[in-house]
């Protein structure tokens, strides 16, 4: 029996852009003031930030707080 492909999902937008930020997830954890297993978990996509997150994430590094609910490629 064949193995079931499974069709990627596009990135969010805000997922896209945290992964361009330079430095490591310690690092902007502790700009965020977050746990760097959280960083972690946005850049792989297994979660996104909820709405304060999104709110420094925006101050911080002008990634949009829309940008969380915007796929890339759509």
């Amino acid at each position: 029996m064949p193995a079931k492909s499974r069709a990627k999902r596009p990135k969010p937008e805000g997922q896209r852009q945290l992964l361009e930020l330079e430095g490591t997830e310690a690092e902007l954890s502790a700009t965020l003031g977050c746990g760097h297993a959280l960083i972690g978990h946005w850049r792989r996509g297994t979660r996104v930030p909820g709405q304060a997150p999104r709110h420094k994430l925006e101050l911080l590094f002008g990634i949009p707080r829309r940008a969380w609910g915007q796929r890339v490629g759509l």
